[in-house]
């Protein structure tokens, strides 16, 4: 169970990486080295994930590749959007309205409905 928490926790991390951009608070070499190692952490967990869960179990690998793709499509025009936007100097900047929309939700439940199949098929083994 951790370990499919994990895996989510990563694909929220990804998700919400133009939000953080959008909120750095200057442009210095140290702000830009920070926000490539988290664009490089959290690539290698979605990586990690990605194979551990079609090891774990082929359709939830499947599904869990289906949502990352999803957000993939959009996130990188996000990031890129959020970097050419000042860096917040106020604290009503660190706001975002409307946001960033990923269309994530089907592919959200359907990774989370092999998850929660998967478990209740370890539990029935046990």
């Amino acid at each position: 169970m951790r370990r499919y928490a994990d895996a989510l926790d990563a694909v929220e991390r990804y998700r919400q990486l133009p939000y953080t951009f959008r909120r750095r608070h200057n442009e210095t070499a140290e702000i830009r080295d920070e926000m490539a190692r988290m664009i490089s952490e959290v690539q290698v967990a979605l990586a990690f994930h990605r194979r551990w869960l079609r090891l774990d179990a082929e359709e939830l690998g499947e599904a869990y590749d289906a949502l990352v793709d999803k957000i993939q499509l959009k996130n990188k025009s996000y990031r890129k959007d959020a970097l050419a936007a000042p860096p917040a100097i106020k604290d009503v900047e660190i706001e975002i309205s409307p946001g960033y929309g990923f269309e994530e939700d089907l592919d959200r439940l359907e990774c989370l409905r092999r998850m929660r199949k998967h478990l209740r098929l370890r539990h029935n083994i046990f």
